[in-house]
């Protein structure tokens, strides 16, 4: 017997939850702590922060050879274009983008020379590329289905608006403040699709699984691991997913919390 959950009841009956873990983000944010600390909560609580509709499985810490290191890739359906990676650096909330002479501050171009890092050894080294990131091509500077975002500061920081979309769009990036990622989760945007158009129950169940906000991002080694033991599809990700994901599935305490609230859909 499995159980089928309606993540979208998290918008509604069972809001107090994704209160809680918001008050939790705020907390953190305002004590400008190391980035490790939030790299950290990020990925204990990936599916809420950094998952979407059609990017369901996030990836902490992903390595590159033994020089480089990514805090987090989100993998992206972008069905018949190919399969997205966007690859997300973190700073600090307390990080500034420009200093008071508005010239981009030390975090920030220390943000900035990571993604060039990152792009120039994806370039460099295309066997990786195609093992660890398949998707339609290889390509990285255009039209490529690599993408970037940077996390640093806080919104209050409206002034440099305008300079930092400019640096964003001249860097082929994006720029988003500590404070956007908990937008989705205050806009009722948690999704509860069930995926009963496919008749096949047991992958109604995987990707029900796979949807679920309270996932842990996945670790480098399971994700290499997953890469190494099956083809990954180069598009439509989570249309051809199987099983061999659910292994590397992990969910955090708030799971637990939430399971004594609802009352699950079963099948056979």
């Amino acid at each position: 017997m499995k159980k089928l959950y309606d993540w979208g009841s998290l918008n509604s009956e069972h809001i107090s939850i994704v209160n809680q873990l918001c008050n939790k983000w705020d907390n953190l944010i305002e004590q400008n702590k190391q980035e490790r600390y939030y790299q950290s909560f990020l990925a204990e609580h990936a599916g809420f922060f950094l998952s979407d509709w059609n990017a369901k499985l996030v990836i902490s810490k992903l390595k590159m050879g033994s020089e480089l290191e990514c805090d987090f890739v989100v993998v992206k359906d972008g069905f018949s274009a190919g399969t997205i990676y966007e690859f997300i650096e973190i700073e600090k909330p307390g990080s500034r983008l420009f200093t008071k002479n508005g010239i981009p501050s030390k975090d920030f171009n220390t943000s900035l020379q990571q993604i060039r890092d990152w792009r120039r050894w994806l370039i460099e080294n295309k066997s990786y590329f195609k093992k660890f990131l398949p998707t339609v091509n290889t390509r990285v500077l255009s039209d490529s289905q690599i993408k970037f975002k940077i996390v640093i500061g806080r919104r209050d920081e409206q002034i440099s608006l305008e300079k930092r979309n400019q640096i964003a769009n001249e860097n082929h990036i994006e720029i988003r403040s500590f404070d956007s990622l908990a937008d989705k989760l205050r806009g009722d945007l948690i999704h509860g699709e069930l995926w009963h158009q496919r008749e096949d129950k047991g992958y109604v169940y995987l990707i029900n699984k796979i949807s679920s906000p309270f996932l842990k991002a996945i670790t480098d080694s399971s994700w290499k691991e997953l890469c190494d033991s099956k083809s990954i599809p180069p598009s439509h990700f989570y249309s051809n997913v199987d099983s061999s994901i659910s292994e590397h599935l992990k969910f955090n305490k708030l799971f637990e919390e939430y399971k004594k609230l609802v009352h699950a859909n079963y099948f056979l």
